[in-house]
């Protein structure tokens, strides 16, 4: 049997909420502006229906939230030994994880994203660079280098190897900021 009018009406504006939806997504990546104007046309094309319209303006700011939130969250790696991965404490005690924490709570857009495993060297870390480097990138925290000189590495390979770690997140991402840490 033929669908009646209330499920043709139903099925035309859930076909305009996914193609609204759409535009959201591609007007707010492209700037406030274009999306402001996109949701005025919207406005006066669906002033007749204002249930419609109500829902659709929260589909809307959600949409709007989502897609700036996904456009504005950093990520920052923190390549380490055991110093980052908490070995001997717990897990939400090791300092990527206070970091985090911090950042929460202050709610800003960042991810901290515990790259830490104990034992790691140098050369380990740039083994592991071509994977990390598979996400973005915003700031790199290196620190390694400890258990280097626990094995009597020398410290101008040590050195190369940070240089290398360095090189790759720079050739991958220019604007990454760099954090090196070091021990005393």
């Amino acid at each position: 049997p033929a669908a009646g009018p209330r499920v043709q009406f139903g099925i035309a504006i859930q076909a305009r909420l996914e193609n609204l939806a759409m535009k959201v997504r591609l007007a707010a990546a492209g700037g406030l502006r274009q999306f402001v104007g996109m949701i005025k046309w919207h406005h006066k094309a669906l002033v007749r229906f204002p249930r419609i319209a109500l829902v659709m303006a929260g589909g809307l700011a959600m949409s709007a939230l989502l897609v700036a939130a996904e456009v504005e969250r950093k990520t920052v790696v923190v390549l380490g030994d055991s110093i980052a991965a908490g070995y001997g404490v717990e897990t939400a005690e090791s300092f990527p994880e206070v970091l985090q924490k911090r950042i929460q709570e202050k709610q800003l857009p960042w991810e901290v994203v515990n790259a830490g495993v104990s034992g790691d060297t140098t050369a380990g870390g740039v083994r592991r660079m071509p994977w990390l480097l598979k996400r973005r990138v915003d700031v790199l925290v290196i620190e390694l280098g400890g258990n280097d000189g626990l094995r009597g590495i020398a410290p101008e390979e040590t050195r190369a190897n940070l240089e290398k770690i360095i090189a790759l997140a720079r050739d991958k991402y220019p604007d990454v900021r760099i954090i090196l840490a070091g021990m005393q």
